[in-house]
């Protein structure tokens, strides 16, 4: 008898591999927990890192939102993963500029007394903030952009320091500069009074006219590097006038008492120094400073002058009882000597010369063209006109020298080593004319006494250098850097 062979049974094969598949299934599924939108859900899946679970449970995320763990992070058996909503909003709105309040020193005013100067306003500004908003809820607020409307003006208050110190004789005209303004005295110490009010005086240009009458600053600028204006030191109260230059590194009057001067220009940076010298020179002759005025003088004085007058009498004989009967009339002519006071006048008129009220116009002439004739050119010179107004002294960083105002070339007559500063800023010589136009007197770095380099040399001399070259001789030794000689 043959054996019977064994069937599978199919219907359990199955049965055990569904079953172990599911098993298997069941072991790899992992709980995650999803807060999201401000609701919490707990969801099983087989994803492998946090960006799928995301994607599977179809949870869009924004350009900024946050997802804490990252995206990229793997999911293990258990995990939550928090969504936050990041909004971020811009906003403008216009906020008030506050002024800012500036003491000035008053030499006109007894010590101690304040006075307001200018009324400070405030200005106005336009302010783009971004607010970050979470899940709803404001986290932070910064400012990303500040555009002002407009400037704020300063309140100024003027202290009264009169007398405050032992008043001293002077002679002639004396003006200087002090908190950003200019200041003027004449005759003495203590009779001094402002000229300008707004302390942006820059100090780069500051030059009295040789007649003491006016005197030529520069402002601060804000887009440029600095403003020219002019003031009247003998008027009262006369506001500064504006002269169209700009941008000015260097300016003086001419010697000679005319109407003109001479400049060099830069410009602005926003590295260090804050310029860039152009190391030019030009002449400008300024016009519409001052207009000829007719005055007129009147003058009344009184005096006595003698004459004759008729003068009619007439005798009335009356009656014994004095009554007004006229009996007998006689009339008699006579010439009576009297005086008399009587006015007199005199009118003159003169021409006299005023400040004009006037825009200050000019032409100028290019005597150098813009160069960089020396190291550190970007600093700038230092320049000279002498009193005849027929030559220029510059000085550079190395060398010292005259400049023709007919050519414009440059003629060294004194060289040396440049200063090493190791900074950012550059040492230049100091210049002074004699007032005979004859000779310059200039401060000028010397040799090391010892060893070591000539650019670090801490030595520095006064001399005298003649106009025709044939003088040349050190005047005082030793003096340091930072001496200025004056004629």
């Amino acid at each position: 008898m043959r054996a019977m062979k064994a069937r599978p049974n199919w219907t359990a094969i199955a049965a055990l591999c569904f079953f172990v598949a599911t098993l298997a299934a069941c072991s790899t599924a992992k709980r995650v927990t999803i807060v999201v939108d401000g609701n919490k859900r707990v969801v099983e899946t087989q994803a492998a890192t946090v960006d799928q679970v995301l994607r599977e449970q179809k949870i869009a995320l924004g350009e900024v939102d946050r997802v804490d763990p990252p995206e990229f992070t793997p999911i293990q058996r258990t995990a939550t993963i928090q969504v936050v909503r990041v909004e971020i909003k811009t906003e403008q709105t216009r906020e008030p500029v506050e002024f800012a309040r500036r003491l000035t020193r008053d030499e006109t005013q007894p010590d101690g007394k304040m006075r307001v100067v200018q009324l400070g306003t405030n200005g106005e500004a336009q302010v783009t903030y971004q607010t970050t908003f979470e899940d709803h809820h404001e986290i932070s607020r910064r400012q990303v952009q500040r555009v002002t409307i407009k400037e704020p003006q300063d309140e100024v208050l003027a202290v009264g320091t009169k007398n405050a110190l032992a008043s001293v004789e002077l002679k002639g005209t004396v003006v200087f500069l002090a908190q950003g303004n200019a200041w003027l005295m004449r005759n003495s110490s203590n009779d001094k009074r402002p000229l300008t009010f707004d302390g942006d005086l820059d100090g780069r240009v500051f030059d009295l006219s040789p007649d003491g009458k006016y005197l030529l600053f520069t402002r601060a600028g804000k887009d440029n590097l600095n403003s020219v204006w002019l003031a009247d030191t003998v008027i009262l109260e006369e506001k500064p006038r504006r002269v169209p230059l700009d941008n000015l590194l260097y300016a003086q009057w001419a010697g000679d008492g005319s109407a003109q001067v001479a400049y060099s220009t830069g410009e602005k940076t926003t590295g260090a120094p804050g310029w860039k010298a152009h190391n030019d020179l030009n002449v400008a002759s300024l016009r519409g400073i001052t207009e000829t005025v007719p005055l007129t003088s009147t003058v009344i004085t009184h005096t006595t002058v003698s004459g004759t007058v008729p003068v009619t009498t007439t005798i009335i004989i009356t009656s014994r009882d004095n009554k007004r009967t006229v009996l007998e009339t006689h009339t008699t002519v006579l010439l009576e000597t009297v005086a008399q006071t009587v006015p007199i006048t005199n009118t003159t008129v003169t021409a006299t010369t005023v400040s004009a009220k006037t825009p200050i116009t000019l032409t100028s002439q290019k005597i150098i063209s813009p160069s960089a004739p020396a190291p550190y050119s970007w600093w700038g010179g230092n320049w000279g006109w002498a009193p005849d107004t027929n030559a220029f002294a510059y000085s550079f960083p190395n060398q010292i020298g005259l400049t023709s105002v007919t050519t414009g070339i440059r003629r060294a007559f004194k060289q040396f080593a440049f200063y090493n500063t190791r900074k950012d800023w550059v040492w230049l010589p100091q210049l002074s004319w004699s007032p005979d136009s004859r000779f310059v007197a200039a401060t000028v770095h010397g040799a090391p006494e010892g060893a070591g380099s000539t650019e670090d040399s801490p030595t520095f001399d006064v001399w005298i250098l003649s106009r025709d070259h044939t003088v040349e001789v050190p005047f005082a030794q030793n003096t340091g850097m930072w001496y200025f000689p004056t004629w």
